[in-house]
């Protein structure tokens, strides 16, 4: 990778002063020896950040554990700004039954059925969270608290962004469907 590879896949900006650019790619370097690799191996092992915060040797700011952890998830195509090429919506929760079995049943015979392409969320969390605050805060609280602290660990935008729906996040779809609170939209290849 060139120097500018990686500056850029860091985010570190080269526009002001070059010691400030510096200092940042130190920083940030120290960090991924000291943390990073922690962060991402139990990110993959299915921690939240504020699990991940009580468990790392050094002390790091949660939002640099939040920012290594939204990260990671996009690196591993867990998270995306934006679809796969070719997929298209294939479950909305208006047009299924509110109960819970029927919801349930949905979306685990849609993901049963999808094995060999990977499902996502369209997740709106930033949106709600910068324009709607108490609406976000009840999605929360409808979920359980591990599964409310993932969301609140990822660096979401305020455009949508898509989640692949893994076992956690089938657990948070079957939650914010019964709650009314989210209109849940899950992408997709059509057969």
């Amino acid at each position: 990778m060139s120097n500018a590879e990686y500056l850029e896949k860091y985010g570190i900006d080269t526009s002001g002063n070059p010691g400030d650019s510096f200092n940042r790619a130190l920083s940030d370097f120290t960090h991924d020896v000291a943390s990073g690799g922690a962060i991402r191996h139990l990110c993959d092992r299915g921690y939240t950040v504020s699990q991940i915060m009580k468990l790392l040797d050094y002390p790091t700011p949660r939002e640099r554990v939040e920012s290594t952890f939204s990260r990671h998830l996009k690196e591993k195509g867990i998270l995306m700004d934006e679809l796969p090429e070719g997929a298209e919506i294939l479950l909305e929760s208006i047009t299924v039954d509110k109960k819970h079995a029927g919801m349930s049943a949905a979306i685990d015979r849609l993901a049963d059925t999808k094995n060999e392409s990977p499902l996502y969320l369209e997740c709106r969390f930033g949106m709600l969270k910068s324009r709607d605050r108490s609406t976000y805060d009840r999605i929360l609280v409808s979920l359980d608290s591990d599964d409310a602290d993932y969301i609140e660990g990822i660096r979401w935008t305020v455009r949508p962004m898509f989640h692949r729906l893994n076992e956690r996040m089938r657990s948070i779809v079957k939650r914010l469907m019964m709650s009314d609170l989210y209109e849940v939209k899950i992408y997709g290849r059509k057969r």
